[in-house]
């Protein structure tokens, strides 16, 4: 795992996002499917609550590893975000 991956994951860890973010991108600029990168920038999208980006890593994710279990399970988190529907806000 490259050096800039293991900074990234403390910064995660202390809620460094931007500095995470950076060392991120370092690392996919070199290598655009490294899996833990994507994987760790999805975690990051996810927790800002931004749902398409976090859908868009986690899609590439499954395209190169259908069966990656932690991305799969994202996947179907933010899915059920996105259809949620509270039937008792729509009947008065």
């Amino acid at each position: 795992m490259p050096e800039e991956l293991i900074n990234a994951q403390l910064h995660f860890e202390q809620g460094n996002f931007d500095a995470c973010k950076d060392l991120i991108k370092e690392v996919l600029n070199r290598d655009s499917t490294n899996i833990n990168a994507l994987m760790l920038r999805a975690k990051i999208s996810f927790k800002l609550q931004q749902w398409g980006e976090t859908l868009n890593d986690l899609n590439q994710i499954l395209e190169l590893d259908s069966q990656h279990q932690l991305a799969q399970s994202y996947r179907q988190m933010v899915l059920n975000i996105l259809t949620f529907w509270n039937k008792d806000n729509y009947n008065p």
